[in-house]
């Protein structure tokens, strides 16, 4: 049955199937169905709703009952598949989408699904083509975008797999996830600019720490302290039982700001964490020494290099006070 026949009969019906009302759209169909039980069409609709929620047992009874009315019903065929899906038996679930793949090659929502198949399957070459297809036809699919990103970077094409996030977030103003992972993505490119709106967005979106301190990271990578030193100590108070070396990284942000007070007092406090770890003191060093305290310098300098005894920078301090 065509969307524009269902429209003109049960335009209510169609709107509760768009918003998910599954419960209230199964109401009206079991109504029709009252009037006409032989409605291939309209038990298929009654099988996505039982199947949508969760119902698999209703939705396979009554899948059964539309296609042995209708052996080629599209819907009916595509449900079937899904509840194969569901059960792991992606031969059979292949079988009936390819089926209705034969019907009407133009669906998007099919395509998705043999997609998803192909996947499970690891037939990921495939899965790329078919989601390329698909998107062919419906450009706005957010979620096929995403899914093709992570292909993408599944079959190590990164630059592609960037762009298809992209457009996975240009279509879904509330996808996170793909924010997420396009702005670590830039950021392992070294695209820190570029980076920077994505994991902002992300901020915006959810509560996903780890997105404040990449952000803190790209931040330092543009030399652009002050925003790192912001940013460090939202995340502190963010994360108030889980902030490890955070105190370190602030410290280091207000170093290069300039700031030697309150570097070296937030340093301390990361002290508290582990007070032996060499770049706590060899920033503890930098510190000094910048603050015209040689010998105090020295001191942070030579307890770094009986932790590591190659520490390279601190050897090069040391020397440095020592000439």
């Amino acid at each position: 049955m065509s969307e524009q026949t269902l429209t003109k009969q049960a335009p209510d019906f169609l709107e509760m199937l768009a918003e998910h009302k599954y419960a209230q759209a199964l109401e009206q169909i079991d109504q029709r169905l009252e009037q006409d039980p032989n409605d291939a069409d309209l038990l298929a609709y009654k099988a996505g709703c039982h199947f949508e929620k969760g119902e698999h047992s209703l939705a396979k009874q009554v899948v059964r009952q539309a296609l042995e009315l209708n052996p080629i019903q599209e819907d009916a065929l595509i449900i079937q598949g899904s509840l194969y899906q569901v059960e792991g038996d992606l031969e059979r679930a292949f079988s009936s989408l390819q089926q209705a793949y034969q019907l009407n090659p133009s669906r998007p929502d099919l395509l998705f699904k043999i997609a998803q198949l192909y996947v499970e399957r690891g037939a990921l070459a495939q899965a790329i083509a078919i989601y390329q297809q698909m998107l062919r036809l419906d450009p706005y699919f957010a979620v096929a975008y995403r899914n093709l990103g992570v292909l993408y970077l599944e079959t190590r094409q990164p630059e592609l797999a960037i762009e298809a996030l992209r457009q996975a977030t240009a279509f879904n103003d509330t996808d996170s996830e793909s924010r997420f992972e396009l702005a670590c993505l830039l950021f392992e490119r070294d695209q820190f600019a570029a980076a920077i709106p994505y994991f902002q967005e992300v901020l915006y979106l959810s509560d996903e720490a780890d997105s404040l301190h990449n952000l803190y990271l790209c931040y330092m990578q543009l030399e652009d302290y002050t925003e790192a030193a912001n940013t460090m100590e939202i995340f502190i108070k963010a994360q108030p039982d889980s902030i490890d070396d955070c105190y370190y990284h602030l410290a280091l942000a207000q170093f290069r700001q300039g700031q030697l007070s309150s570097a070296l007092q937030n340093l301390k406090k990361s002290f508290g964490n582990d007070p032996l770890q060499s770049e706590n003191q060899f920033l503890l060093g930098q510190i000094y020494q910048a603050d015209q305290k040689p010998m105090l310098a020295k001191m942070a300098y030579g307890k770094v290099l009986k932790l590591e005894p190659e520490h390279e920078a601190a050897q090069l301090a040391l020397a440095s006070l020592s000439s």
